[in-house]
């Protein structure tokens, strides 16, 4: 059992505590444990909870006193200070960042984008494209960008596109054909690079945009509807290597070919026969659904030319010589059908980003965000003295403890800007006090960012109670862990009293083999094995499973076993006259040392499971009873039972 586990599978038994103690003070109150005071409606969605989540209906007194109990644990915990520790409170910051994510995202920016995203879907869109690569380095990163720029500002004066694609475009293959892509379809690109081609009018240069891969500049050349998908077969006679005569061989081979399946023979059983593409010869020639734009242009445009089994002439790609059969054509999807694939999209690229920003760009505005300019100079003459950001520089800026900037009560000081600043020589003046400036923003963020998660308990239940379920959840982990598991696994000596007072439970069925087992790859090592025991006269470093291997390699192990007669084969046959099984695999001998058959468990070793659970049992009996006599108690039963006529 883990912590994250028992946090799931303990929800049912948890509930808002201290930090909305405020909101709570008008609810009518129907139980305390402790300090712990517990209101009608926290009772209420966790009781619902746990018959929604139970296959027997568990009744109100029951699950009154099982909520008592699972509170009472819960107190302890935080009275022992188990709240406060630092593993503790790294998780539940982990957990309540997790649990925050889907209400940091603005619904109707989610929304929108998949809205837009569909609208893509609808148009094809022609464009070249030039990529300016980007780096992690800041003063590179800026002298990309600079020439980025560059490039754009000339193309806006006229220069020509595929020149300067040809000289700077990370992306070749466009770069090749002057920075010609052809026309691409919504869903099917890196974000940043779709929305330009899909934003920029006509004819127009879109503006510097950056990603991921770098600086993108988008020329759109033309668009049109968007024909949707069609699903093809085809025949391909490969050209890759071949001279002027070999193609013409090859045309010669694909019209043949051609008469064939335009004679009424069954294409995909003629592809199987004849195709030179591997899997065809497997398939049929068979092609899944693409859209516009997916294959090379050539195949492209005559499949989509084409309407359902018609079967193309010959066309030619740089692959080779191709037939190809349409078999159906399909319109685009409508968005019901395709909304969830996009919103998945959204969540996993930059677009997640969007959605998150509304949400914290809002509580920025409700709450309130100043900037202190002359905080931000200071820095700035510091870094300006020493014409970069020096060890002495970042050792200056990090004792600051003029305010930065504020969001709503908190401020935000230079010296926690600077927390995880480094020196870094390498950049100029300019560009470290541009970095730091950055720094302040992405830390202003940070700060509305936990103070709207730190909100949504008072205004969104669901939230509370989970985040809820898992705090408990935790501390509860920890101190039963603490006072009844580890104790159960550990205490020999409680295991073995528990044993002995209860030792009339404890009886087998059936005879036992107690002892060890030599496993070896042949007889006669299996026997040596058992001599070099027997001379130990039973040292238990002689019994190890290393000292085996050290002695005789990984020809011969040992190991100590307890089974039932019936359990294991090889037992069987060595202690309780069982016919000697047919063994498969490397271990073709076996002996026994040191062994006993047994009728009954001799201690509590014998049946550990069975007494470790009977005492974990007893442990926590033990445990509730002093629980009980610790804490005060008060249920407003009648309460309850008024709330929840008929449970």
């Amino acid at each position: 059992m883990n912590k994250s586990s028992i946090a799931l599978t303990l929800a049912t038994l948890t509930l808002a505590s201290g930090a909305f103690a405020a909101k709570q003070k008008s609810e009518p109150v129907v139980m305390t444990v402790g300090k712990e005071k517990v209101t009608l409606s926290e009772f209420e969605y966790l009781f619902k909870k746990n018959n929604e989540q139970q296959a027997a209906t568990t009744s109100l007194d029951e699950y009154i006193d099982m909520f008592v109990n699972y509170k009472l644990k819960v107190v302890a915990a935080k009275d022992a200070g188990l709240d406060t520790v630092t593993s503790y409170l790294a998780d539940m910051n982990k957990y309540t960042r997790e649990l925050a994510r889907p209400y940091l995202r603005d619904a109707a920016v989610d929304d929108s984008l998949v809205n837009v995203a569909y609208a893509h879907t609808l148009e094809m869109v022609n464009v070249d494209h030039i990529l300016i690569p980007t780096t992690t380095n800041p003063t590179k990163r800026s002298e990309q960008r600079a020439l980025a720029d560059s490039v754009h500002r000339a193309l806006l004066n006229g220069a020509d596109f595929g020149e300067l694609a040809l000289k700077y475009s990370l992306d070749k293959a466009s770069a090749s054909r002057g920075g010609h892509v052809g026309y691409i379809v919504g869903g099917l690109w890196p974000y940043t690079f779709e929305d330009l081609a899909f934003t920029t009018p006509v004819g127009e240069i879109s503006p510097v945009k950056e990603s991921a891969y770098g600086y993108h500049i988008v020329r759109v050349v033309d668009r049109k509807p968007n024909p949707g998908t069609v699903k093809t077969r085809h025949i391909l006679k490969s050209t890759t290597d071949m001279d002027e005569e070999g193609v013409a061989r090859q045309r010669q081979v694909i019209d043949s070919i051609l008469s064939v399946v335009k004679g009424g023979a069954d294409f995909a059983t003629v592809a199987r026969m004849t195709t030179d593409e591997p899997q065809g010869r497997q398939s049929g020639g068979d092609l899944p659904w693409f859209s516009n734009g997916q294959m090379v242009s050539e195949f492209n445009d005559a499949a989509f030319a084409m309407k359902p089994g018609e079967i193309s002439e010959p066309v030619k790609t740089r692959f080779g010589w191709h037939i190809i059969l349409c078999e159906d054509r399909k319109g685009v999807a409508p968005l019901d059908s395709v909304k969830t694939k996009f919103a998945e999209a959204i969540r996993n690229d930059e677009r997640s980003r969007l959605a998150i920003r509304r949400t914290v760009e809002n509580w920025k505005a409700s709450a309130g965000v100043k900037r202190y300019p002359a905080a931000a100079a200071e820095v700035a003459a510091v870094i300006e003295k020493e014409g970069t950001m020096s060890p002495a520089a970042v050792e200056s800026i990090k004792g600051m403890n003029a305010v930065a900037a504020s969001v709503g009560a908190k401020n935000i000081t230079i010296a926690e800007v600077a927390a995880h600043l480094r020196p870094d020589g390498n950049l100029d003046a300019p560009t470290a006090t541009e970095i730091f400036n950055g720094m302040i923003a992405s830390k202003i963020d940070e700060e509305a960012t936990n103070q709207y998660i730190e909100s949504l308990p008072a205004n969104h239940p669901d939230y509370r109670n989970l985040l809820n379920e898992y705090r408990d959840g935790m501390l509860l982990y920890e101190i039963s862990n603490a006072e009844v598991w580890e104790r159960a696994n550990t205490d020999s000596i409680g295991l073995q009293n528990y044993y002995l007072a209860h030792i009339d439970e404890y009886t087998w069925d059936r005879p036992h083999y107690k002892g060890y087992v030599i496993a070896a790859t042949t007889d006669s090592l299996a026997t040596e094995a058992l001599s070099y025991l027997a001379s130990a006269n039973g040292a238990a470093n002689a019994l190890t499973p290393a000292s085996v291997r050290k002695r005789f390699g990984n020809d011969v192990k040992i190991e100590r076993v307890l089974a039932a007669k019936g359990d294991n084969a090889v037992v069987d046959h060595l202690c309780f006259g069982a016919a000697k099984p047919s063994v498969k695999g490397r271990w073709q001998a076996y002996r026994t040392y040191a062994g006993k058959v047994i009728d009954s468990p001799e201690d509590a070793r014998d049946v550990k499971g069975q007494v470790s659970l009977g005492y974990q049992q007893q442990l926590e009996a033990q445990w509730l009873q002093s629980l009980h006599k610790r804490y005060k108690v008060k249920v407003d039963r009648k309460a309850l039972h008024k709330a929840f006529p008929q449970q």
